[in-house]
């Protein structure tokens, strides 16, 4: 994990912006081939953001998945896809009054995953 804040403050305040937690706050461009784009649909979305600490490397067997445009880890992946493995670093789930299809999409390859598992 790396700390979002410090020596780059402008970084850190772009990704802690818990009183906007309802608000889609900054884009982000999603790997293209992944099963992330495949589950969302897109590879490009816009997202809310509360977090002051990121991911800084990745270990196998995932991989990035999502950045902001500032360089930042928002999502991994499993690697080869062989296993049903997500995680994000915003918060879909505080955007249901503002949901866009993506959002939706997320949940039900959640849904989808625990009913094959």
């Amino acid at each position: 994990m790396q700390h979002l804040g410090g020596d780059d403050a402008a970084c850190g305040a772009r990704h802690d912006r818990a009183s906007e937690r309802r608000r889609r706050v900054h884009a982000l461009a999603v790997a293209p081939d992944g099963p992330l784009a495949r589950a969302l649909g897109t590879t490009t979305l816009a997202v809310n953001s509360y977090h002051h600490q990121a991911v800084a490397r990745v270990a196998p067997p995932l991989a990035a998945a999502a950045w902001c445009d500032d360089g930042v880890i928002e999502a991994v992946a499993a690697r080869d896809g062989a296993w049903p493995a997500l995680g994000v670093q915003w918060h879909p789930e505080d955007l249901v009054d503002d949901a866009e299809p993506w959002d939706r999409r997320l949940f039900a390859w959640l849904a989808a995953a625990v009913q094959g598992a």
